[in-house]
């Protein structure tokens, strides 16, 4: 009777999903049909084939054959007989009021195919359909009276039968004979296809061909640079015309620089004036080489306001995924962004600064301010750009910059992991609005503005608060360039503040973004109020504007009532003058941008007028204010804030170029000592070490400083000032000689060899580094691609059959040099590649220094790393034969309570602290920033003298019968261990053991293992799953075998009673889910709903509470589903 339920279950199960289908979809629908946002997004349309309502809760839809599980239809989701549901691929991953939206988007035009798959809520794949390129406005259906057979709709059938007007495919798209490009004299150019029954028609002047076009009969000449596009269309009713064919050919032309070629219907009328037009158009990008690196179709409009007045205007373009020719610019288009990828792109003129134009028009200085901001990388959101030419429907269309749009969600989501959807983006330009996020996103700035302005910001607290809130840096950054470049337009136009609120994402806080910086330099209206125009416009002058309409001056203003706000705000302004703000650095921007267009200034001077001799006089008025401004500026800086000087700083470091210091907010390179500054009295400087390890002290004349052994300090000037960080030679050393053998016992005779270690956090690479004794000429250099992980040790010995015949468990090491060390006394030196000394120690074989080491069996051990390694009293003897590759013996790290000595109390101290969850750094003896088995390793080591024991290179873990078990190739030193479980679990440890402990805290327990002498270590009936396991042999975490695959594995046992256990297995770390089922195909429990640590685990599923019967466990993970049976007895 059983076998009879489950077959007809299965039958059930199956004729179920097999009535619901994929019946049409649409990745072309730009303006077709709407969503519940009046959103025009991409959808697919479910459909059940059934007179039966079906429930497809728990179902998945995916675009991705890796990830069938990428969506889940809600629980409760119905289809009634014969109807259809659509979902909206708009990535909101939210279902509101019967509208579905998925969390993926549709891409027709990706390099790799994408795929709709609906699955059922076990996995099994019931639609796999292939995403087909369809063009604008188009779908791909079923047919309504053969659901077998797909076809083109050009008028989508959203919600209804798939009747009306269909086709069987597009035709073949033409190709051409001739690469887009750059050409010498006249061309003759080939079209062909390979479509049947067909014609070619193409046009020259850049529109779209239509039937009523040139029809193609024989080679095209080409004669003059033009854009040739061509369709091929079918005489067969069922085929559609094809995709357009396009290249842009380049006749006797010649430019330096990249070329951007548009194309389209309208196009130059649109350029023109005819702001309202918005044509759809191709566009093709030629590098600095002239090739054509990227193409694609997309969507034209206008860019700008007052600059249309000009007549060369700019405009933006959009690649649209649903004219199914690309979704993005795929190219590098910017030297100082890695970006590649872009959909949305502004085509800039100059804006106000045009040339021709007013009589100061430079044709270059808002991508010059935002370039400099760039490259100086000041705290702000820019129009990152670079200089092109662009040709319109094939004519020279003049001199224009690539600028990506930094109000736009795909620069929020490549620079900061903060999608439309997540993002907050409040614009003014003569009116506020929100380019994303609503009236919250206005409500939610003004709601700030309104606490900042109302707030008490003396009270340190309060300050923080907003600190907390609002991006302070790009708040100053943004004020102090535009009062610098003497911006007219801006405050109350061109204007934008924005957040983002994915958690996972950055830029959290509101912060600021340039926007058009053409009204600089004394140039165009002065829209704003600025009071003087001049290069001696005070630098407070920002502070007194009022026309402000989204607050940020009052911010401003308001901010000034605290004291860390003004500091920050006045040596700004300052370590801008000597960086961003440089003459040198300023001129060398501008002159690399009038470089790079000079050449194709004359034809851009043909087609829109002015003279070459105009143009360069422009730029140098630019340049003119640039130095005046520049010399004027430390009188403005005391005159509006009370300073004096300014005063030079001079800084620097010993030993020569050693660290990096932070200079108020700018970092001084290490290279760049002595470092000279120009200062200001009246205002606190701040200097701080970037790297406190190894800073000894500072050298300052100043009565205000109380610590000189503090990283940081604060002081300021009343003249010239020279201040050097001294750091200690072994502390700031890239290396420490750490280990000296000179001269060994016979009965433990590992030669002659010393230990290096790396006390940085960073890997070095140390080929070619030199090792000497006392004399010069004995040189050994260390091989090529050596090189010391952070943290670690490197053993250089001189021979290595000798050293490994008593350590030959040491992997970190080199050998091979040709001379001894002195059984007496001797120098180690270690010298850099470029013969710099790195570290020197004399050591000796009397007193002071240890005497232990000298032929009794000891070695010269550093007591501690930081402390002086030419001080004898920093060295110890070990207390056996030494401790390579490996923290010393006699190190008193390790020594946990104090006592003077290491010991079991001290394993026992970091153990508990390790079940406490409750780590502090002086804890983490081997410096890798986390508590764990390996520093209890550490002490156990030191207690046990484990060099020559045969340590494990990996190890198995099982749970079976109860019992959990470690098996392993050698020795394991300790275990650690954290669970997830039920809130009644019960553990036994096995005692046999150095030590054993486990603290349990609600639902979790952790669980440390020392010394395990039995593959056991503890047992318990109660189901549980590893949240953590680590593993080591008496040097390192060793690695665990994972399964290779995914497995749920038959319960056992099966049939049961009350009780049964369920292994599966996981190759990665992943998220599980596991649920149980019964005949009827309904979810009856979930005994599983978290990320697991790869690995084999068991989990108990106790159905005391549910009936005898057949019942399924599925598990679902990302990348795997699978079900297994099981049979309830009772």
């Amino acid at each position: 009777m059983k076998n009879k339920l489950l077959i007809i279950a299965l039958i059930i199960y199956s004729f179920i999903h097999g009535e619901i289908i994929v019946n049409e979809y649409s990745a072309s629908n730009l303006n077709g049909y709407s969503d519940n946002y009046d959103k025009f997004e991409d959808w697919i349309e479910l459909y059940n084939t059934s007179n039966l309502d079906i429930d497809i809760g728990g179902y998945f839809l995916s675009d991705n054959s890796e990830n069938l599980t990428k969506w889940m239809l809600p629980i409760g989701t119905y289809i009634s007989g014969n109807d259809f549901l659509i979902i909206w691929c708009s990535g909101r991953d939210e279902v509101l009021d019967n509208h579905f939206h998925s969390n993926f988007k549709l891409k027709q035009t990706k390099e790799n195919q994408e795929n709709i798959i609906l699955s059922s809520s076990n996995g099994e794949i019931i639609n796999q359909i292939p995403l087909h390129k369809t063009q604008l406005g188009h779908s791909y259906g079923r047919l309504s009276n053969n659901l077998e057979s797909w076809r083109i709709f050009t008028n989508p059938t959203l919600e209804a039968s798939n009747t009306g007007q269909n086709y069987e495919r597009y035709a073949e798209k033409p190709q051409m004979s001739l690469e887009a490009g750059h050409h010498t004299g006249t061309q003759n150019l080939e079209i062909y296809s390979s479509e049947p029954i067909s014609n070619i028609f193409y046009t020259v002047n850049g529109n779209k061909p239509l039937l009523s076009s040139n029809t193609y009969d024989g080679p095209i000449f080409i004669t003059n640079t033009q854009v040739i596009k061509a369709v091929v269309i079918s005489t067969n009713p069922d085929v559609l015309p094809s995709f357009i064919e396009f290249n842009t050919y380049f006749i006797d032309e010649n430019h330096s620089l990249p070329i951007i070629s548009s194309a389209a219907n309208d196009f130059q009328i649109l350029l023109n004036g005819d702001s309202g037009l918005r044509p759809h158009g191709t566009i093709e990008y030629f590098n600095e080489e002239g090739i054509r690196t990227d193409h694609g179709y997309g969507e034209y409009n206008k860019h700008g306001q007052d600059s249309w007045a000009f007549p060369q205007r700019s405009f933006d373009y959009i690649a649209r995924d649903e004219m199914g020719y690309h979704h993005a610019v795929e190219e590098k288009l910017l030297s100082l962004s890695d970006r590649d990828e872009f959909q949305r792109l502004i085509l800039r003129a100059s804006g106000d600064d045009n040339y021709p134009g007013i009589d100061s028009s430079a044709h270059m200085r808002d991508i010059f301010i935002q370039k400099l901001a760039n490259k100086n990388k000041l705290n702000l959101d820019m129009r990152r750009g670079e200089r092109c030419v662009v040709y319109a429907n094939g004519d020279f269309w003049g001199i224009y910059s690539i600028r990506e749009k930094a109000s736009d969600s795909d620069y929020t989501k490549y620079y900061y992991g903060q999608d439309k959807y997540s993002i907050q983006y409040v614009k003014n330009w003569g009116n506020t609005w929100a380019q994303y996020g609503g009236q919250e996103a206005i409500d939610a700035w003004f709601s700030l503005r309104d606490n900042i302005i109302s707030t008490d910001l003396s009270n340190q607290n309060n300050y923080e608060n907003i600190y907390n809130q609002l991006d302070i840096t790009s708040l100053v950054d943004y004020v102090l360039i535009n009062s610098f470049v003497v911006c007219t337009d801006w405050v109350n136009w061109n204007t934008s503040v924005w957040r983002g609120l994915d958690p996972n994402g950055s830029h959290q806080k509101w912060g600021l973004a340039l926007w058009d910086e053409d009204a600089t330099f004394n140039h165009y209206i002065n829209y704003t109020g600025v009071p003087n125009e001049q290069p001696n416009a005070e630098p407070c002058y920002p502070e007194d504007i009022w026309q402000d309409p989204l607050g940020v001056i009052q911010i401003l203003n308001k901010l000034r009532e605290n004291s860390e706000f003004n500091q920050y705000y006045y040596t700004r302004y300052m370590d801008l003058l000597n960086t961003a703000f440089q003459e040198e650095e300023m001129i060398s921007v501008l002159e690399g941008i009038e470089s790079s267009i000079e050449s194709d200034m004359p034809q851009h001077i043909a087609r829109w007028g002015g003279s070459l001799d105009q143009w360069r006089n422009n730029v140098e008025k630019i340049k003119n204010f640039i130095r005046d401004r520049i010399e004027y500026f430390p009188e403005g800086l005391n005159s509006c804030y009370n300073l004096t000087g300014p005063y030079d700083l001079t800084i620097d470091t010993q030993p020569e170029n050693s660290r990096e210091i932070q200079v108020n907010s700018i970092l001084i390179p290490s290279d760049s000592y002595p470092w000279t500054g120009k200062y200001h009295g009246g205002i606190s400087m701040k200097l701080e070490v970037a790297e406190e390890i190894g800073f000894d002290y500072w050298i300052i004349d100043n009565s205000d400083i109380n610590d000189f052994y503090s990283p940081e300090i604060e002081f300021r000037l009343a003249g010239d000032e020279d201040v050097t960080a001294i750091f200690s030679t072994n502390q700031y050393s890239e290396l420490i000689i750490n280990e000296i053998n000179y001269n060994s016992n016979s009965n433990t005779d590992s030669g002659d060899w010393f230990e290096i270690y790396n006390p940085t956090s960073q890997a070095l690479n140390i080929s070619n580094y030199i090792f000497k004794d006392e004399d010069n000429d004995h040189q050994f250099a260390f091989p090529q691609g050596t090189s010391i992980n952070p943290n670690d040790y490197l053993v250089v010995c001189k021979d290595s059959v000798q050293f490994t015949s008593q350590f030959p468990n040491i992997t970190n090491l080199i050998c091979g040099f040709d001379f001894g060390l002195s059984g007496n006394s001797d120098w180690v030196r270690i010298f850099n590649s470029e013969g710099i000394l790195l570290d020197a120690v004399n050591y000796d074989d009397e007193e002071p220094w240890p005497s232990e080491a000298d032929g009794n069996g000891a070695t010269l051990e550093l007591i501690e790393f930081s402390s002086d390694n030419a001080l004898p009293e920093s060295w110890s003897a070990s207390n056996n034969y030494g401790t390579p590759g490996r923290i010393n013996s006699t190190s008193i790290i390790g020594d946990i309570n104090s006592d003077g000595e290491v010991n079991i109390l001290d394993v026992v101290l970091i153990v508990h602290s390790i079940l406490d969850e409750e780590t502090d750094s002086y804890l983490d003896l081997n410096n890798d920033s986390v508590v764990n088995i390996l520093d209890v390793i550490i002490l156990i080591n030191n207690i046990l003298q484990l060099e020559l024991i045969d340590d494990a290179t990996f190890a198995n873990y099982l749970f079976d019968a109860g019992s959990f078990k470690i098996t392993s190739d050698g020795y394991i030193g300790a275990v650690q261990l954290k669970i997830r479980h039920n809130s009644n679990f019960d553990i036994i440890l096995n005692d046999n053991t150095l030590i054993s402990e486990y603290k349990t805290k609600g639902n979790s327990t952790i669980i440390v293992i020392v010394e395990p002498n039995e593959p056991e270590l503890f047992k318990t009936n109660d189901s549980f799953y590893i949240q953590e396991i680590l593993i080591s042999n008496s040097q390192e975490i060793i690695n665990i075998n994972i399964p290779f695959n995914y497995e749920l594995t038959n319960p056992y046992p099966n049939p049961f009673n009350n009780v049964t256990n369920i292994k599966y297995s996981l190759p990665t770390n992943t998220h599980v889910t596991m649920k149980i089922f019964n005949l009827l195909g309904r979810e009856i429990a979930t005994i599983l709903n978290q990320n697991i640590e790869a690995g084999y685990h068991n989990i108990a599923w106790d159905a005391k509470n549910h009936s005898s019967g057949v019942y399924f466990v599925k598990m679902i993970t990302k990348n795997f589903i699978k079900t297994q049976k099981v049979v309830l007895l009772k």
